[in-house]
């Protein structure tokens, strides 16, 4: 039998007796030996096949294939989370807006405080009766109505519609009494970060807005005041700043010196003063000055209360009485 075969690449004696060996590096190869004798229909043709063509095992397929659909639905769901969350706070800013924009309307409040206006206290009632005042200040987004409720939590997260809401409601510390008849009535309001509630209490730290503004409008169903700015400070919570429920008058004159002393964080108005008979509202809010993120420190805003009728339109014997 001849097995010469000028087709093949092992076509002498020699070179087919050494078939085993690999004709590229001259090494026997086993698999290389299986290889060329079973031809390419065997398993490792195949993979060699595949390999040469860049083709990956359907098994590894699958794998890539999983993770690559497992990677999408984490980044769908990341994604739909953020979502709803952003929808979430602009729905709730929106619906901040529109309330304040009805109150506003229902409660007959005018844009300058000193024009000629009654408030409509029996409307804003009938949707919160724990309503004790509408406070103002001219040139910030400061006008809201002022409820106290009977801790200082619930208006944290609601508003005086009592809807919740991050923003909340601006509130009287509930130790004080809702009279304003306290030496010193603490008044609370978020510092929200698109600029609503107390968030412009912030302006009164730049010396001149402090200057400029000298007022701060506080109405009662019994009474109008325009309160005098005292003084403007950036302190902690806690601090001595937050003292209130004070009836010794020694006590009292001391806290008038601390608020007014010159070495505060803040300002102080020289030709307001204060006697010991004065009494005080202060406005609290959060400060973001501890790397931009909320902290223990505060605005305390602190007015003296000075009883006004102003152009205040008296309609049927409702609205304040002469001081």
């Amino acid at each position: 039998m001849n097995r010469k075969n000028p087709n093949d690449p092992y076509h002498d004696e020699q070179s087919y007796q050494n078939h085993d060996e690999n004709p590229y590096t001259g090494i026997k190869d086993e698999r290389y030996d299986r290889f060329e004798r079973y031809g390419h229909d065997n398993q490792y043709d195949g993979a060699y096949m595949r390999a040469s063509q860049g083709e990956e095992p359907q098994e590894e397929k699958k794998k890539k294939k999983f993770f690559f659909w497992l990677i999408f639905l984490i980044a769908l769901s990341i994604f739909l989370y953020s979502a709803y969350q952003l929808f979430t706070i602009f729905k709730a800013n929106w619906d901040e807006k529109r309330e304040l924009e009805t109150l506003t309307e229902i409660g007959n409040i005018p844009e300058n405080p000193e024009t000629p206006f009654t408030i409509n206290w029996s409307a804003l009632k009938e949707i919160n009766d724990h309503l004790v005042a509408w406070i103002m200040i001219p040139d910030t987004n400061i006008s809201y109505p002022i409820v106290q409720g009977s801790d200082n939590t619930y208006y944290l997260d609601h508003t005086f519609a009592k809807g919740e809401n991050y923003a909340g409601a601006v509130f009287v510390d509930y130790h004080n009494k809702p009279d304003f008849s306290d030496n010193n009535t603490f008044i609370y309001g978020h510092n929200v970060r698109h600029g609503t509630m107390f968030a412009d209490l912030e302006n009164f730290m730049d010396s001149t807005f402090f200057q400029d503004h000298k007022y701060v409008y506080l109405f009662t169903p019994d009474q109008n005041y325009r309160c005098e700015v005292v003084s403007f400070q950036s302190t902690k919570d806690g601090t001595d700043a937050y003292r209130f429920g004070i009836t010794d008058v020694k006590e009292w004159k001391k806290y008038i010196e601390l608020i007014t002393s010159p070495s505060i964080k803040g300002h102080v108005r020289n030709d307001v003063k204060m006697g010991e008979s004065d009494r005080l509202i202060s406005l609290s809010t959060c400060s973001y000055e501890v790397n931009n993120d909320v902290s223990d420190q505060r605005y305390l805003l602190h007015a003296k209360l000075v009883p006004w009728v102003g152009q205040y339109e008296k309609e049927e014997g409702v609205g304040p009485e002469n001081p």
